[in-house]
This record gives C-alpha cells, sequence and structure tokens, in this order.
C-alpha cells in the first residue's frame, strides 16, 4: 500500500520559536548580526546604522533619494527579519 499523503500539504514552521526583542532598537541588533554574519561590508553595515539613526531624527525637507535610501534600510530590515522566521508580519509591505 501506498503512504501517499494527499490533500493540503503541511506549512514548514520552527519548532522552537526563537526569542527576539520586541522593540525596534532591539530588532535592528538582530538584524545587524545576521547582515554581519552573512559577511556584509564595514560600509555596508556603518550605512545601516546610519539610516537607522536618522529616524530619531525629525528632519524637514530631505530629498526624494535620501527619504527613499533610509526606507530601503527599513525594508532590507524588515524583510531579513521575516525570511528568518524571527517576525510573523513585515510592516514594510504596506509602504511603497
Amino acid at each position: 500500500m501506498d503512504d501517499i499523503r494527499k490533500g493540503k500539504p503541511i506549512k514548514r514552521t520552527r519548532r522552537h520559536r526563537l526569542r527576539v526583542p520586541g522593540d525596534l532598537d532591539g530588532l535592528f541588533q538582530t538584524f545587524i548580526t545576521i547582515k554581519t554574519a552573512e559577511g556584509k561590508a564595514k560600509g555596508t553595515l556603518q550605512q545601516y546604522h546610519d539610516n537607522y539613526k536618522s529616524f530619531e531624527e525629525k528632519k524637514r525637507g530631505l530629498s526624494d533619494s535620501t527619504i527613499n535610501t533610509r526606507l530601503k534600510t527599513l525594508r532590507v530590515m524588515y524583510n531579513t527579519l521575516e525570511s528568518e522566521g524571527l517576525i510573523d508580519n513585515n510592516l514594510m509591505q504596506m509602504v511603497c
């Protein structure tokens, strides 16, 4: 008798949920740790830090290019955390 499963496939999930900080700063540090382990260049990591830090500052009159660069850092961060299974909802999917 064949033991072939029919029907809806089972979604693969992690058995143990990793403990990840819930605050944005903690998530950013987890993101930097992942990108460092991936071997990203120091300049790239520094750019991530600079762009992330800039969100604390409230500046007006930034160019579209500057805004897009800073948003890209958040998109990369949330996409990475989601692909690693560390967050359930990617908030940046709703941001153009």
